[in-house]
């Protein structure tokens, strides 16, 4: 399992969108987060000429090589794509990140998942020589965010960043800049307190993704920028359509109908198949249809209508689900 910023990022907004990432799950595109991703390339391009032209030519760098980090020469390097192996939390997200030995030498592998990746691309980093021999050079990583306010979020991005040098090197990264706004104003941050947090963050990432099942739908704030927007409206939307259904039948034979939709709800969920896709596959073995997921097309909404299935008191849905799911 190998955890990138995007991901990291995009967990730091929405679980959903970060499972989503994970399994190459297609955007229908968001025009404010092309127009936030223009204007994050275009900054970060003049900050780096900016950065750049403070030091010689001789002791900067473009995207030098992660492996010579410990034997490199330069001052100032920028876009470098650095990977770190690390052990990742098992799959109940209990277990913590294992800290490395105070040699440096990488920590036996825990829990069920094993050893695993985290990869980073730096916007910048500034490497300080030791004023004492025998002492280890000082990294500094750098990013550059292009509004005036800044956010935690972007503290903990960079904080992200200087976790993966850590875990590179097999040392503490304390330090850590952001060049952000119109000014180009700096700000350190003390990136070693925000090491517990990315920490945490790094063990759900990886329970959820350890998952097969999709995280349940949540709508917060950043759906107006996000590019999965129309996929998770389209999704509530459906839920509203079938809960409405659900709610307007008060009979007995609607009371029913609903104890068995929650109960084939509960077996989709707890068999890692999506509760609406096995709906609208019109297959009446949720085992079945959960063996069969990763190969069903989905149908076209214009051919099938959202619906309730055709479902009687005698359907063998529910005992088929709870004899062969549990």
């Amino acid at each position: 399992m190998k955890i990138t910023l995007s991901l990291f990022e995009a967990h730091l907004k929405c679980p959903t969108k970060c499972w989503l990432r994970s399994n190459g799950e297609p955007t229908a595109g968001n025009a404010y987060a092309e127009w936030v991703h223009t204007q994050s390339e275009s900054y970060r391009a003049d900050a780096v000429r900016q950065l750049a032209a403070e030091v010689p030519m001789e002791v900067y760098a473009v995207g030098p090589a992660a492996e010579n980090l410990k034997t490199a020469k330069w001052r100032l390097a920028v876009d470098m794509d650095i990977l770190a192996q690390v052990s990742t939390p098992a799959v109940s997200g209990s277990v913590p990140l294992p800290e490395r030995k105070p040699d440096g030498t990488p920590p036996e592998a825990i829990g069920t998942d094993g050893p695993s990746a985290l990869q980073s691309r730096l916007h910048a980093v500034e490497r300080i020589r030791s004023k004492g021999r025998g002492k280890a050079a000082q990294f500094i990583p750098i990013r550059f965010i292009f509004t005036n306010k800044l956010g935690k979020d972007d503290k903990l991005l960079l904080a992200f960043d200087a976790f993966v040098i850590a875990e590179m090197l097999g040392r503490e990264i304390r330090l850590g800049k952001i060049i952000h706004g119109d000014d180009h104003a700096m700000l350190k941050v003390k990136t070693s307190a925000l090491t517990s947090e990315v920490r945490k963050r790094i063990e759900k990432i990886a329970a959820l993704l350890s998952n097969p099942a999709r995280p349940d739908l949540v709508l917060n704030r950043h759906c107006a920028e996000c590019e999965f927007q129309a996929r998770c409206r389209q999704k509530a939307i459906e839920f509203a359509r079938l809960r409405d259904v659900i709610e307007g039948s008060s009979t007995e034979k609607g009371i029913r109908e609903y104890l068995i939709l929650l109960s084939i709800c509960q077996t989709c969920k707890y068999m890692g198949a999506d509760f609406l896709d096995f709906l609208r596959s019109g297959e009446r073995d949720i085992h079945a249809f959960a063996e069969s997921r990763r190969t069903w097309t989905r149908p076209s909404r214009s051919s099938q209508p959202i619906g309730l299935p055709t479902i009687t008191t005698s359907s063998p849905v529910v005992p088929q689900a709870t004899v062969r799911g549990r």
